[in-house]
């Protein structure tokens, strides 16, 4: 039987490797370093079924590691089990069926924990079929009944049937034919009607069939396969499919369909994983049957592209490559050539426990020969030929009649001769012939009838599609109308807008005027006022140098301070470019430099400050401005007397609920509290807390501290 098993779809060339491996270089987090790195032992368990060099599986293995300690550092349960079911295939690619029968109960207790039963049935099918692709049939057939039972539990039958067909190929595999197609027909029967894929139980009754000589049996099924295929899109068995149709096509002589069957293999094959040997047999029944054609150097032609676009790796693939060019060697009359590669051929594949491929090189070799005159070698290589299917012995026998005719040996010729016959009147009798040509033209109707179907849905698709372009033709010239008066509309619209909008920006503009015009009064009002205060307090100045009384002085001079807190306050708003916010820590800076000039000539006070960048309205800023004054200058005056060294500590800050906090203190000899609650300048600050709406408290314990918080009269936002 002409079935493979192909492993997925991946390259395994080293420019894919590379960039395999800087994908997990690259990666950035957990779950993509493991994404990668389970790629990388996919790549090395498909080597290892390409070049059988076990060193890849314990790399896999090696790499599956590392996505394991990485799932579990990241705590990611999905990741970390989908790699210990690689795993458990890689272990029974290294026939560590104990280790892998580990892994795969872990993953499918996981899954039955988390109650994913369509995962726990696909662990199922996957595993039992890799048990199968590297021969473990027993624990094969196992896996499948466990998952066949588990999906009766759950009533799931998504995988029954793959199931089954897993369970039918170990058995195959055991060679328990007779059971194995007594279990594919019972599949057929209860599943043919419930719209279900049974390409491969299709395809596993074509094959025995053939080998029996039923070729009529073998073509139905064959069909039935490929319809399913088609009906399925089914991209996993459509190369067997297509093998086992051309093989058919060979043995009933109809070289040309067997070609194009033979070519789709090749295409199918070509885009899968898989191991040469087969490709390049595929091939070969392709050459052969170009042969017969009578177009040899196109198929030596064909064999050498081929070769130099997929250089052979094992030695079946290099004998059946060898074969292929023997083939065209020999139809060409070049025999030196011919004999050699056939002799490449035989040793090539001598030993690889193949009977069918051994015969294949043996039969051919042993042909060339009977032609060539050479019997007696002839005979050496037919001696070894094993008879496998009715036309390889209906061949056999033909090869044998002639080796015996060439050697004299008549009476054993004519038993061979006869043999022959009735092998070939079995195969291609009259009446089989007949309803072999009659399915087949049952296969072409039947796609005829389906090509009609199509031609008169599209038919009918089509004559829908012109209603519905008439329809929409009509609804294109209502919608155009539409269209044209919605346009009308919206121009009158638009011209009536224009007009709204010249009379809005030209109002705008008169506003903007006005305002601009405004706040160039605002701050002209703010500068004269300034400059008013400044006249106020020259003539203060003046007036004290006149003063001789100390007390009075002391006034004049208290006062001078407070006017210029206020007119400072007037110059940072001329100066601003709002004109009713001021920036505090700018003033208080500019404040407290102008107290240290005028009060502190000998600069033995040190100021500290931690001053936020808060903007206050105008109506808090001068009341702040008077308290900091007064609270600065008593300080000043006080705090450190004889010409003492000393700090002043000023805080002015944002607190939480958008409240303000001011903090003035000095670690100077203090007041007592009859003394400062008696106080021209102490009732002062109290005054104008009161105005700002905030709380005042004084301590004097350990020098004067003086604390004031209030709240923002205005809900623009503080400067950061």
């Amino acid at each position: 039987m002409l079935a493979t098993m192909p492993a997925n779809a991946q390259r395994i060339d080293s420019a894919y490797f590379k960039a395999l491996l800087r994908e997990v270089r690259i990666a950035r987090v957990d779950t993509e370093k493991i994404a990668a790195l389970n790629k990388v032992a996919q790549y090395y368990n498909n080597k290892f079924y390409i070049d059988s060099n076990k060193t890849n599986l314990h790399k896999a293995l090696e790499t599956l590691g590392q996505c394991i300690q990485l799932a579990e550092t990241a705590k990611n349960n999905e990741y970390k089990f989908e790699s210990i079911k690689v795993s458990a295939y890689t272990y029974l690619a290294l026939n560590d069926t104990v280790n892998a029968v580990t892994a795969i109960n872990k993953v499918l207790a996981y899954r039955q924990g988390q109650k994913a039963f369509e995962k726990q049935l696909a662990t199922y099918l996957y595993f039992a079929r890799a048990a199968y692709r590297w021969s473990h049939n027993a624990i094969s057939i196992n896996f499948a009944r466990k998952g066949l039972n588990a999906a009766k539990t759950y009533k799931i039958s998504t995988y029954d049937v793959p199931l089954k067909m897993t369970i039918v190929l170990a058995t195959v595999d055991m060679g328990d034919d007779e059971t194995a197609l007594r279990e594919n027909a019972n599949i057929i029967a209860y599943y043919k009607n419930k719209h279900q894929n049974l390409a491969r139980a299709y395809f596993n009754a074509a094959g025995p069939s053939r080998y029996k000589g039923d070729l009529k049996t073998a073509l139905k099924y064959a069909l039935l396969s490929l319809k399913d295929i088609e009906a399925f899109h089914d991209t996993v068995e459509s190369h067997n499919t297509y093998g086992e149709l051309a093989l058919i096509y060979q043995a009933l002589g109809s070289t040309e369909q067997s070609i194009f069957y033979f070519r789709k293999t090749l295409a199918a094959r070509d885009r899968m994983l898989m191991q040469d040997r087969f490709r390049f047999r595929t091939l070969g029944f392709i050459i052969k049957g170009l042969i017969k054609l009578g177009r040899a150097k196109e198929g030596l032609a064909e064999t050498i592209a081929y070769e130099a676009h997929h250089p052979p790796t094992t030695r079946e693939g290099k004998g059946f490559c060898a074969q292929n060019k023997a083939y065209c060697y020999e139809a060409l009359n070049d025999y030196t050539n011919a004999e050699k590669f056939y002799k490449q051929a035989v040793e090539l594949v001598i030993g690889i426990n193949n009977d069918e491929i051994e015969g294949s090189a043996y039969y051919d070799i042993s042909a060339f020969y009977i032609k060539n005159g050479m019997a007696i070698k002839a005979q050496q290589y037919a001696s070894k030929l094993r008879k496998t299917s009715l036309d390889t012995y209906k061949n056999y026998e033909h090869l044998q009649f002639q080796i015996d005719s060439a050697l004299g040996n008549y009476r054993s010729a004519l038993i061979h001769y006869g043999n022959s016959q009735r092998a070939k009147d079995s195969l291609f009798n009259e009446s089989k012939s007949k309803e072999i040509a009659e399915l087949q033209l049952k296969y072409e109707t039947a796609q005829k009838e389906a090509d009609i179907k199509m031609l008169k849905k599209n038919a009918q698709l089509q004559k829908n599609q012109l209603k519905q372009s008439e329809h929409i033709r009509n609804l294109t010239f209502g919608g155009v109308v539409l269209l044209i008066a919605a346009i009308a509309l919206l121009y009158n619209s638009y011209r009536i807008s224009i007009g709204k909008t010249r009379e809005i920006n030209e109002k705008n503009l008169s506003l903007s005027a006005l305002l601009e015009e405004k706040e160039w009064l605002m701050k002209e009002v703010h500068h004269r006022v300034k400059n008013n205060l400044q006249i106020v307090m020259g003539l203060l100045q003046r007036q004290s140098s006149y003063i001789s009384n100390t007390a009075a002085l002391k006034a004049i001079r208290n006062s001078e301070h407070r006017i210029h807190a206020i007119a400072l306050i007037h110059q940072k708003l001329y100066q601003s470019e709002g004109l009713a916010l001021i920036n505090m820590r700018e003033y208080i800076e500019e404040l407290l430099l102008h107290l240290k000039d005028t009060t502190d000539a000998d600069s033995h006070i040190v100021f500290i400050k931690e001053i936020d960048n808060i903007y206050l309205h105008v109506a808090q800023a001068v009341p702040l401005g008077l308290i900091i004054n007064e609270a600065v200058t008593n300080a000043i005056k006080y705090a450190y007397p004889n010409g003492g060294q000393g700090n002043i500590r000023v805080t002015f800050s944002n607190k939480a609920e958008g409240k303000n906090e001011l903090v003035i203190e000095d670690e100077g000899v203090g007041i007592s509290g009859t003394v400062a609650n008696k106080s021209m300048g102490m009732s002062l600050m109290r005054g104008l807390t009161k105005q700002l709406s905030g709380t005042f408290n004084f301590t004097h314990t350990e020098g004067v501290s003086i604390h004031i918080v209030f709240k923002n009269d205005h809900s623009e936002p503080q400067g950061a």
